[in-house]
């Protein structure tokens, strides 16, 4: 269970149950715990006062997910990874196109 101050910021309470659950599926719960607010009180004292901006990441996501794509394909599978990404036949060919020229 993530150990919380009492008057903690809402924000960096969000900021430390966030990384406490990523942490989880690595490590048991009790380093979990201490390692989420070690990294979120760092987070705290380097941007604290300052405006954080944190980008959606569109552009990374969809460029993992053609790498992911070209990789996964066998050269019969397009249905399946039209359907698993939730895309188009058209658009997995061009995903294909586009990395078999990189």
């Amino acid at each position: 269970m993530l150990k919380i101050p009492e008057n903690y910021p809402q924000g960096l309470t969000y900021l430390a149950d966030c990384i406490y659950r990523e942490l989880l599926l690595s490590i048991p719960a009790v380093s979990a715990s201490a390692l989420a607010m070690e990294i979120t009180e760092a987070v705290r004292k380097e941007f604290a006062g300052t405006q954080l901006y944190i980008a959606k990441g569109d552009s990374f996501d969809r460029d993992q997910r053609n790498a992911a794509i070209a990789n996964e394909f066998n050269g019969r599978n397009h249905r399946e990874l039209a359907r698993r990404y939730k895309l188009t036949f058209a658009q997995v060919y061009e995903i294909l196109k586009i990395n078999q020229k990189k």
